[in-house]
């Protein structure tokens, strides 16, 4: 008569809780495993590529012998290519049905994923286009419930980008010899993803300073052999994503020749992106005006007895002697200090816009001890500072009116 425990574990092992021997016990089991993606999974309507990837692995406790993997496209979908190559698959993909064998996997080994570029036909807005994937081995396997997966690909009508651009010229004003900067402000202002191409063109009188545009862009400056008209042709360098600006793009030119109170036109135009709906933002336009100078001019001369006042022997010299003409409070996009070049007998002549200005005088100091005195009437410029290299003057405050011409010499004295 059977015991209460032998009774229950009688049971145990009928219902097959438990072995009824440890050698009875189930054996370890290959179990592939596959998946299947498409990028990008949504492609335009006009058609394009994509790529397939197809991971296998081994989860099992023992090896799979070998695998077979078969993928079965569908109409609409192909090869981009004449064929492909792995280091441990060999694959045949004539025809709609691949077919990739691999010599086999250890328990735990993951194979080579499988990538194959495709070419997706043309075809209406929602459809969809299904690729299944099956994974087998001559292996007995724990489970063939995950063999099976599917990639798919929809077709959608692209949304396109919408490319706005503005445009801003430094400083507004100019004189024949200034620089001009022209800022150019590039965003995707549409639902898609978008890129930009612009075009700069200068209008008579102005040089390009450089061809090159700022970092982001690649940039050509160019004559149209039709139109006569010079122009930049910019291109931002990477895709612009909904929302996203593009750096901003600097280029430089140089008024050349200019009349006083002429309007120079300067503009930007964004190529159109593919469906783009509205093109009235892809135009920008600004101007600078040419205004008439102010002129200052002068003299360095040695002062050699250092009287302040300018003997008839007592000649001009631009033996290292640097002049600038500072402005008092300079607009956006004014230099800080504009030099003038002072000829071998110290003579100096500088056209500006008019504005508050003053005149700085550098003096090597290892050639010139100081400057003159100004207050004897023939120098105008008094001592603000003696630096290491330098010794720096300065005029008075200037205010300077196109059409005039101001005065301002400078007396200074040798190291004795």
């Amino acid at each position: 008569m059977l015991g209460r425990r032998s009774v229950v574990l009688a049971l145990l092992v009928a219902l097959g809780v438990v072995p009824a021997t440890g050698a009875a016990a189930a054996p370890r089991r290959a179990d592939l495993t596959v998946a299947a993606t498409v990028a990008p999974a949504t492609v335009s309507t006009a058609g394009g590529s994509a790529q397939l990837r197809v991971p296998v692995r081994n989860i099992g406790g023992a090896p799979a012998a070998d695998a077979t993997v078969r993928i079965t496209l569908p109409a609409g979908i192909g090869l981009e290519g004449d064929s492909v190559a792995f280091a441990d698959w060999t694959c045949a993909v004539a025809g709609p049905v691949w077919t990739c064998t691999h010599p086999g996997l250890v328990a735990g080994a993951a194979a080579e994923t499988l990538t194959f570029p495709l070419t997706v036909a043309p075809g209406s807005d929602g459809v969809v286009r299904t690729i299944p994937v099956t994974v087998a081995t001559s292996t007995r396997e724990a489970s063939t419930r995950n063999n099976r997966a599917t990639a798919a690909v929809r077709l959608a009508t692209p949304v396109p980008g919408d490319i706005t651009v503005g445009l801003t010229a430094v400083p507004a004003e100019v004189v024949v010899g200034d620089r001009i900067e022209l800022r150019v402000q590039v965003r995707n202002s549409g639902a898609g993803d978008g890129w930009a191409y612009v075009n700069v063109p200068l209008p008579d009188g102005v040089d390009f300073v450089s061809p090159s545009g700022t970092d982001g862009w690649d940039c050509n400056f160019g004559r149209d052999v039709e139109t006569g008209v010079r122009s930049w042709g910019c291109s931002y360098t990477s895709g612009l994503a909904p929302g996203e600006a593009a750096l901003p793009l600097l280029l430089f030119a140089t008024l050349t020749t200019g009349t006083p109170g002429s309007v120079l036109p300067f503009s930007v135009t964004a190529r159109p992106q593919e469906g783009e709906p509205d093109l009235d933002d892809n135009v920008a336009r600004t101007q600078v005006t040419v205004v008439e100078p102010a002129v200052v001019s002068g003299v360095v001369w040695a002062d050699h007895d250092g009287d302040g006042r300018r003997a008839a022997d007592e000649s001009g010299s631009g033996y290292r002697v640097g002049v600038w003409l500072v402005p008092l409070a300079p607009a956006d996009g004014e230099p800080a200090e504009i030099p003038a070049t002072v000829a071998a007998d110290g003579t100096y002549r500088a056209a500006v816009k008019p504005g508050a200005y003053r005149v700085q005088v550098r003096l090597d100091n290892w050639v010139w001890a100081d400057f003159t005195a100004a207050d004897a009437g023939d120098s105008d410029i008094v001592t603000v500072d003696h630096q290491t290299y330098q010794v720096v003057g300065d005029s008075a405050a200037l205010d300077l009116r196109g059409g005039t011409e101001t005065v301002v010499d400078a007396g200074a004295r040798y190291v004795s």
